[in-house]
């Protein structure tokens, strides 16, 4: 019995011991902090804040009040002021605001919060005790398609009172003066601190194992720190407890910081039931600013935040700047430093986005400061500019080429940070959380990982952001809801629907999404007074267009929405399709050749002016555009250029081939000449911003593979990109270059573009202090014999289906009658796998596979390529490199493509129980070719052994084309009785409907 009363007088000793070493910490100045709450009624009444509406003026009884009469409320009503309620309401003047409190002599910190008033840059003057203590205050960030400011304004400052009240002035320049909150908190001793980045406890701190708590956490071991900080009894040493769990959360390599925070939170709230002591409060600000900026922050770009939040991503990380920024506020508290990392971070990825020097000097600022103490931290080391292999390279086997293994690496590279985000960082809906229409930016390097290595993961990534984002809200019948200029309306579509018409081949879905966007053009184009059909617009919606000055104009970044309808034209030539894309570059063509305001000619103009077609029409130049944004300016032309080269492809007139010509010359020209200081618009500095632009060697390599002229060779190997001078030079030391190019941007700093990645449309295949964007380009010709140009139209010779990533390949020469390609099996046995044809002429082919030493043959054939996208299953030896020869040895009649085209889908079948043990199978079938079909049959196939029994058929009669831009589609069912197995539906399987292509007429299903 004794011994249990001497264990229970231990255990009452402890607690009045922790509990007094509590209250020792605590030697205010002022014993509480003051909290007001502007602009809101006594019948909303927020925890610890005193309401101060427009009325509640200053008496010595009450201790607090306005100074200022002629004040007016705020009311903020979006749901993410729930976050915050103090941000809810406010009070403006259009004069100065004062305010008055009584508040004891000594130091504090004060907190202001004010409404975000019309500018991104507040400038004016607040004061306290007639003092200055903010003049002005930057925005981390604004919306760049408005004018909008930021939701509100946070700061905190350090203040010293000298008298026994405190004096609050506020007066906004250029705008209304308002203040929605303040908060005073005392500034008293620690007992825990951080001084030069380590933390100290004095004296009287006291908790078991604290010392060796505190020294594992300042040598970064947090795992073995918290094994003895989650021993401390919270009962006994909960203040202790929550400072240490605080240490550790401060320290950067604790990977899961909110987690501890949230708990010492959760912590210093019930304590501060029992104790309002400064310090608690002090510490529970700076976790509770932590977690907003932390949650916040990671809200990103998600839509769902559209709903329950009713802001969005530029709002969010302005939002997590303004908190963190506080945070650093709070001088040695164990979080500060973390806080300085995080704020660093805010700035870096909004530099990066918007290029803003201010920003990438602060970041800087910060990421210097933490990296005092963290000299070998890998991450941060990225962040200011380090290059560091992020992953280790994958091993050279000797028997490999170089080029091979450089391209492999280069290809899994690429891939791998696909992975990454399909894996880790998409939703079911297809989003990556850095907002819809900059999503979808990502997918223009992803192509490769489709036409070299055939990945499913890419593919199901792409489907599921190119079907998310159709069914979004963001989307209205073919385009984008939401009114915007070009540059960001046309991105929800054309970065998505178009390209999969090629990497989806045949699939009905993406044709007529794409028909949906052509149905559009009346809308947004037009014939005007000169005969021209031009945009008259470039802010337009699926619904509206803006032709109010200077939006009224056409600029060459129209061919973004011009991609679903080029994309069209190549798959069916439907005939409205060709016939816009006729008059429109027709009309750019002849608005090159003009020489107005100084323009040489075949030079791309800015702007052309709809209504009377005037080059530039709102400025005396003909390269600044006057449309608000440097990117409607010149700056090449090439999106114009390579729209040429496609009407080219289209309708083999070589007109549109001398605007590239003509820019060539004007290169040539200048080429090697002092170019610097040229006067704006002339012939040399156009010239110059040619040369500059990686865009234009991108079109010239496509020119070059197009046409085959070698008129400008001698310029091109100089000026090129790297593959182009290896065709015309046969120099693999350009292949390895542009190789070694993506792998220093794929392997280097790869946590930059993958787990610390914020601003999706930056996730980009380059070094993000500078520097050109790699993406894919160099991988896209040395696979597919030509680059894709994001998309812009399927320019490549071929793609490969079956080898995955176990080959290494070079298209040495290509031509719509023959092609040489350079190939090797990476694997240690032998593979099969497919050479898809995309440029080949219909005719009868010679393949040969020869050992590029000996040059003697190893395998020879003949095939027939009748269609598009016509396949060659071939097979690869082990580990040795040959050379594949396929030449044209008889010319069959061009493709017909003004053809019917049956079309079913797998993710349009649907299958219903029914009584009885029945089960209906219902599919639509589709014309997506541009002539009728009829007597269409469609069989229902029952796998039975090695054989596919029919069981049902259906009869169409027929299927009308869909010239009117309409979808075409009849829905066939079938009852069948519920029996396990493998089915196939089955149109058209005897080929009595001449078609585009057969590889959309069966799908293949279970029940089970």
């Amino acid at each position: 019995m004794k011994s249990y009363i001497f264990f229970f007088t231990i255990i009452f000793c402890i607690i009045l011991f922790a509990q007094k070493n509590i209250t020792a910490q605590t030697n205010p100045t002022q014993s509480t902090s003051l909290h007001f709450n502007f602009g809101s009624t006594n019948q909303i009444q927020l925890k610890s804040y005193s309401n101060v509406d427009t009325k509640t003026f200053y008496n010595d009884k009450r201790g607090y009040g306005l100074l200022t009469k002629q004040v007016f409320p705020i009311k903020k009503s979006k749901k993410w002021t729930d976050l915050i309620p103090a941000l809810k309401s406010g009070v403006k003047s259009e004069d100065q605001i004062k305010f008055k409190t009584k508040i004891r002599p000594g130091e504090y910190y004060i907190e202001i919060l004010m409404d975000g008033g019309n500018t991104g840059h507040w400038q004016g003057k607040i004061k306290i005790n007639d003092s200055l203590i903010v003049n002005e205050i930057y925005s981390f960030t604004s919306d760049p398609e408005s004018d909008q400011p930021p939701d509100y304004w946070a700061v905190i400052k350090k203040i010293k009172v000298r008298k026994n009240n405190l004096l609050f002035s506020i007066q906004a320049a250029n705008q209304l003066s308002t203040i929605l909150a303040l908060s005073i908190l005392p500034i008293v001793k620690s007992k825990i601190n951080l001084v030069d980045g380590k933390i100290t406890a004095d004296k009287n701190f006291f908790a078991p194992n604290y010392k060796l708590s505190i020294n594992l956490i300042n040598k970064g071991n947090i795992k073995e720190a918290l094994r003895y900080i989650d021993a401390i009894p919270e009962i006994m040493f909960p203040y202790q407890k929550a400072k240490l769990l605080l240490s550790a959360a401060g320290r950067l390599e604790t990977e899961n910081p909110r987690q501890l925070i949230e708990n010492a939170l959760r912590i210093l709230s019930d304590l501060e039931n029992k104790d309002n002591s400064p310090e608690i409060l002090i510490d529970i600000k700076t976790a509770e600013l932590y977690i907003y900026a932390d949650q916040i922050f990671k809200s990103g770009g998600w839509d769902w935040t559209k709903e329950y939040t009713q802001s969005g991503i530029f709002n969010h990380i302005n939002f997590a700047g303004m908190a963190f920024e506080e945070m650093t506020k709070f001088e040695n508290h164990p979080l500060q430093l973390r806080a300085m990392y995080e704020l660093a971070k805010v700035c870096y990825w909004n530099w990066v986005e918007q290029n803003n020097d201010l920003l990438i000097e602060k970041a800087d600022k910060y990421f210097k400061l933490v990296k005092k103490y963290y000299p070998g931290n890998k991450i941060l080391n990225m962040y200011l500019g380090e290059r560091i292999v992020s992953v280790d390279y994958p091993p050279k086997d000797t028997r490999i080429p170089q080029w091979a293994y450089l391209e492999k690496k280069a290809l899994d590279g690429v891939t791998d940070i696909i992975h990454y985000w399909v894996e880790n960082r998409q939703a079911e809906n297809g989003e990556f959380g850095g907002k819809y229409d900059d999503d979808v930016e990502m997918m223009r390097w992803w192509p490769i990982s489709r036409i070299a290595a055939n990945d499913s993961v890419t593919l199901l990534g792409m489907k599921r952001l190119v079907d998310g984002i159709w069914k979004s809200k963001w989307i209205k019948n073919g385009w984008s809801r939401r009114l915007r200029d070009v540059e960001h309306s046309s991105e929800p579509i054309a970065d998505t629907q178009p390209m999969m018409i090629g990497f989806d081949y045949g699939n009905p879905v993406y044709i007529e999404r794409c028909m949906q966007t052509l149905n559009k053009i009346n809308l947004w184009t037009g014939i005007n007074l000169k005969k021209h059909r031009h945009f008259k617009s470039s802010w337009y919606s699926a619904t509206a267009i803006d032709t109010t000055s200077p939006k009224d104009c056409d600029v060459e970044m129209n061919t973004r929405t011009v991609k679903a309808i080029r994309w069209l034209a190549w798959y069916n030539r439907h005939p409205l399709a060709m016939k816009f894309l006729r008059e429109w570059t027709d009309a750019w063509y002849d608005d090159c050749m003009r020489t107005d305001k100084g323009k040489p000619k075949g030079i791309v103009p800015a702007a052309i002016r709809y209504k009377d077609d005037e080059i530039c029409g709102y400025t005396d130049n003909w390269y600044d555009s006057g449309m608000f944004w440097g990117y409607y300016n010149f700056t090449g032309g090439t999106k114009m250029l390579k729209e040429f080269l496609v009407s080219y492809l289209l309708f083999r007139d070589k007109k549109y081939l001398e605007p590239v010509d003509l820019n060539l010359q004007l290169v040539n020209k200048y080429f090697g000449k002092n170019l610097l200081n040229s006067k704006p618009g002339s012939e040399k500095w156009t010239a110059n911003i040619l040369l500059q632009s990686n865009n234009f060697r991108e079109t010239i390599e496509l020119w070059r593979l197009i046409t085959g002229d070698p008129k400008y060779d001698e310029l091109i190997k100089m000026i090129g990109s790297d593959y182009i001078k290896f065709r015309l030079t046969n120099n693999e030391e350009y292949l390895k270059q542009g190789c070694k190019n993506i792998i220093d941007n794929s392997y280097v700093d790869r946590e930059l573009i993958t787990t610390e990645a914020y601003f999706t449309d930056r996730v980009e295949i380059r070094n993000l202090r500078g520097g050109p964007d790699y993406g894919s380009t160099h991988l896209e010709s040395m696979y597919a014999g030509s680059p894709l140009a994001n998309a812009f139209y399927p320019f490549q010779a071929i793609s490969w289906r079956g080898f995955g990533n176990n080959f290494a390949a070079i298209v040495l020469d290509s031509s719509p009658h023959n092609l040489k390609i350079r190939i090797i099996n990476l694997r240690k046995n032998e593979i099969n796998g497919s050479i898809v044809f995309h440029q080949l002429e219909n005719g009868k082919y010679k393949f040969k596979l020869t050992s590029p030493d000996s040059g003697q043959s190893e395998s020879e054939s003949t095939f027939e390529v009748r269609r598009r996208n016509s396949e060659l299953n071939i097979f690869l030896p082990a580990l040795r490199e040959k050379i594949i020869n396929i030449t044209q040895i008889e010319k069959y009649p061009s493709e017909n493509f003004e053809l019917a085209d049956l079309a079913i889908t797998k993710s349009e079948l649907k299958l219903t129980d029914l009584k009885n043990g029945k089960i209906a199978v219902s599919i639509p079938i589709h014309n997506i070719g541009i002539r009728d079909a009829e007597h269409v049959e469609i069989s229902l196939l029952l796998k039975q052994g090695n054989r596919l029994k029919e069981i049902d058929r259906k009869i169409i009669v027929k299927l009308k084309a869909p010239l009117d831009l309409l979808a075409k589609v009849k829905k066939i069912e079938f009852i069948i009785s519920k029996n396990t197995g493998i089915y196939e539906i089955r149109i058209d399987e005897n080929s009595t409907v001449d078609e585009i292509t057969k590889l959309n007429n069966k799908i293949r299903f279970s029940i089970n």
